[in-house]
C-alpha cells in the first residue's frame, strides 16, 4: 500500500472512530423519545457512510491522476507536442515544463500552463518555482517578480529546497545576508546533493556568488555551508 493510500485509510479509520465515539451517549439517548433516537442513529450511520464515500472518492482520484501522469510521461518522452497536450490535458504542469525545456524555450506558452496548473491545485509549489525561474531568466536586472514568485512557492511548500535557492539568487547582489539565510534553508531541506554540488562549483560561484565570496564576513559563513556539504 502506498503512503498516500495509507493516509486516506488513516483518515477513514479516524472518521469512523469519531462517529462510533458517539455511541457512548446511548444510555442517555435511550431516555429520549423514539424519534430522537432514530435521528441519533441515522446521524452516526450517515457520518460513517460519508467517511467511506470520501475514502473511495479520494482513492479513485489518486489512481486517475497516476494513470494520467503515466500517459503524460510517455508523450513527453516521445517529443510529440500534440500527443503531450492530448495525454496531459489534466496535468498542465507537464506541458508547461516541456515547453520550458524546448530549444529555444517557449516561456509565454509555458507560463500559461503553469498558471493553469496552479488554478487546478496541482504541482502548485513547483509551478510557482517555474514561473519564478522564467521571470529570473527574462528579467536579469529586476528580480522583484521572481523573488515574489519564489516566495509563493515556499508558501505552498515550506520545505521546497529549490525555491529557497532560487530566491537566494534573486537576493545575493542586493540582500546578501538574506540570500545566505535562504541558502541555509535550501541546504536544510534538500533531499539530494545538487545544491551542495552547485555551491562548490567554481563556475557557479563566479556567476552567482561573487558578491558573497568577495566579502570577508559573508564569505566566512558561506564557507561554513560549503564545508558542511563536504561532510555529507
Amino acid at each position: 500500500m502506498t503512503i498516500v493510500s495509507s493516509s486516506y485509510l488513516i483518515i477513514l479509520v479516524l472518521g469512523i472512530v469519531a462517529a462510533l465515539a458517539n455511541l457512548q451517549s446511548i444510555p442517555d439517548i435511550k431516555q429520549k423519545k423514539l424519534l430522537f433516537q432514530i435521528i441519533f442513529y441515522i446521524g452516526i450511520f450517515t457520518q460513517i457512510a460519508t467517511q467511506g464515500l470520501q475514502y473511495l472518492n479520494a482513492s479513485g482520484r489518486h489512481k486517475d491522476l497516476d494513470r494520467q501522469f503515466a500517459y503524460a510521461l510517455f508523450a513527453y518522452t516521445r517529443d510529440d507536442p500534440k500527443l503531450l497536450k492530448d495525454f496531459a490535458s489534466d496535468t498542465p504542469y507537464v506541458i508547461g515544463y516541456r515547453l520550458f525545456k524546448d530549444n529555444p524555450p517557449n516561456f509565454d506558452a509555458a507560463r500559461y500552463y503553469f498558471d493553469k496548473s496552479i488554478d487546478k491545485g496541482q504541482f502548485v509549489a513547483s509551478s510557482y518555482y517555474m514561473l519564478a525561474t522564467i521571470e529570473r531568466i527574462q528579467h536579469p536586472n529586476d528580480f522583484t517578480a521572481a523573488k515574489r514568485l519564489f516566495g509563493k512557492a515556499i508558501e505552498s511548500d515550506a520545505k521546497y529546497a529549490g525555491a529557497y535557492y532560487g530566491r537566494a539568487l534573486t537576493e545575493v547582489n542586493m540582500e546578501a545576508s538574506a540570500a545566505l539565510d535562504d541558502l541555509w534553508m535550501s541546504l536544510k531541506y534538500e533531499e539530494g546533493d545538487l545544491i551542495c554540488i552547485t555551491i562548490n562549483d567554481p563556475v557557479e560561484l563566479e556567476k552567482y556568488w561573487k558578491t558573497v565570496t568577495s566579502n570577508a564576513g559573508l564569505n566566512e559563513r558561506f564557507k561554513e555551508f560549503q564545508a558542511g556539504c563536504m561532510k555529507h
